[in-house]
């Protein structure tokens, strides 16, 4: 997996492996989160259902912990 990655000054592509703490992830509808984090804009809706065995997807806005491992489903209002 390869993930764009970036510091509010640029985007790169980098393997999920070379994510540091406090880095900032692009994440698409349809992608697996590759790391535990906040989310910092948008709201997104998401599959937990590997991690908690819930069929019902999860909402998370700003400020809302995601683990790794969840499935983006769907984004709105979020980074372009």
């Amino acid at each position: 997996m390869r993930l764009a990655v970036g510091n509010r000054q640029g985007w790169s592509t980098v393997p999920a492996e070379a994510v540091q703490p406090g880095a900032l992830l692009v994440v698409l509808p349809g992608d697996r989160l590759p790391v535990d984090g906040v989310v910092v804009e948008g709201t997104s809706t998401l599959d937990e259902s590997a991690l908690t065995g819930e069929p019902l997807p999860v909402t998370r806005g700003p400020g809302m912990h995601h683990n790794s491992l969840t499935i983006l489903l769907r984004c709105a209002q979020c980074a372009g």
